[in-house]
Formats: structure tokens, C-alpha cells, sequence
């Protein structure tokens, strides 16, 4: 049986602006937060690019790679805004051409990651590749 994490989408075709949803459980409770990931730059297996979190009003900047077929990216830093923390790391469950889904995870302090929700992203604009 295929394994559903192995990566329908290429990576040559990630450029462009995915919308969709992140679901955030904490402590004490649930949030679905929008998510628009902007990819600006591929260079199999690497790609690079932008979350924007409409809520809280935030940019943050992404690197990824492809390993084993599944997309794995981690933001890095805050560019403008406040109320992300960056080092959390996102990998896919399952792609199509047209959407993305899996899990995130925040690193931890006293295990390797700690499980921070669930995303799912939608193609919503192809680019082409900018320069590398």
C-alpha cells in the first residue's frame, strides 16, 4: 500500500501562496488560526518563503526541504509583528497538487518536540520560480 505522507506535489511546484487553517491546542484550550504560506523560492529540495498569520498580524520566515517524499519547514524568525514563536517545525501528512496537510511542533525544553496542532493549506496561487 503508498504510503499517504509520500509527496504528491513536487517541489518544483510549491511556489506560490497556500490559504488555510491551523489548528492550535495549548494548555488550557483550542484555536483555528488562518494561515496564508507564501513560497518564494525553490531549489529541490529546498524552498523558502512566508507564513502570514492574519491573526495575530504576523510574518514569519520559513525554510523547508523534501526528505523521504514528505515536506518538512520551520519558521525561523519573526519579519514584522508579534505573537508567533518561531522554531516551529511543520511536516506534511498527506499532499495533492491543490492541498496540504499534517502536523506541527514546537521544540521543547525537556523532550525533543511537543505536538502543537494541525494545519491543512490550499493552493491558491501558482508563481514562478524566483531567482535561487
Amino acid at each position: 500500500m503508498k504510503d499517504p505522507r509520500r509527496l504528491a506535489l513536487q517541489p518544483a511546484n510549491l511556489c506560490g501562496e497556500w490559504n488555510g487553517w491551523f489548528h492550535e491546542c495549548g494548555d488550557d484550550s483550542c484555536a483555528d488560526l488562518r494561515v496564508i504560506m507564501t513560497v518564494e523560492q525553490v531549489d529541490p529540495p529546498r524552498f523558502r518563503g512566508t507564513l502570514y498569520w492574519p491573526d495575530p498580524r504576523c510574518l514569519t520566515r520559513i525554510e523547508g526541504f523534501v526528505w523521504a517524499g514528505v515536506l518538512y519547514w520551520t519558521e525561523l524568525a519573526v519579519l514584522r509583528g508579534s505573537g508567533v514563536r518561531p522554531g516551529v517545525t511543520f511536516e506534511t501528512s498527506r499532499t495533492t497538487p491543490g492541498e496540504i496537510r499534517g502536523q506541527c511542533y514546537y521544540p521543547c525544553r525537556w523532550t525533543e518536540v511537543a505536538v502543537a496542532g494541525a494545519f491543512v493549506l490550499w493552493r491558491t496561487a501558482v508563481k514562478k520560480n524566483g531567482p535561487n
